[in-house]
């Protein structure tokens, strides 16, 4: 059998086929093997839920939905929100994006001795008058 190097990988000539053959069998094997597990995995999570067993995960960030607009009201700003409520701070956003939508406040100055507060409307969203 002859050895060849190409781009730093040794091939053999004679068995590139046989090996590519092998591979594609051991992953269509191993596709196959995935399937059936996530296959029995949905089996097991549709009979827990007749059963009422599986409610899936617990919204936390939608449950502080009240508390985070309250302390948005208060002039808290999303960070110190995600620290004091324990939930992430893409959960506060997400949490406060309905009540923000035209509200946000953003710090507007020339100098540093006039500030100016204004309500901005988020990139891409169309302002309806109607």
């Amino acid at each position: 059998m002859k050895s060849q190097r190409v781009r730093g990988v040794a091939l053999i000539s004679g068995l590139i086929p046989a090996q590519r053959l092998q591979m594609t069998m051991i992953g269509a094997i191993g596709q196959f093997e995935r399937e059936m597990m996530l296959e029995r995995q949905r089996e097991s999570i549709a009979k827990a839920r007749s059963k009422g067993k599986y409610k899936g995960r617990a919204p936390t960030a939608r449950s502080k939905a009240a508390e985070a607009r309250a302390l948005r009201a208060e002039g808290v700003g999303a960070t110190e929100i995600a620290k004091r409520l324990k939930i992430g701070r893409a959960s506060v956003y997400r949490v406060l994006s309905p009540s923000l939508m035209f509200h946000a406040p953003v710090r507007v100055s020339d100098d540093q001795s006039t500030t100016l507060d204004r309500r901005v409307r988020p990139r891409g969203v169309k302002l309806s008058l109607t």
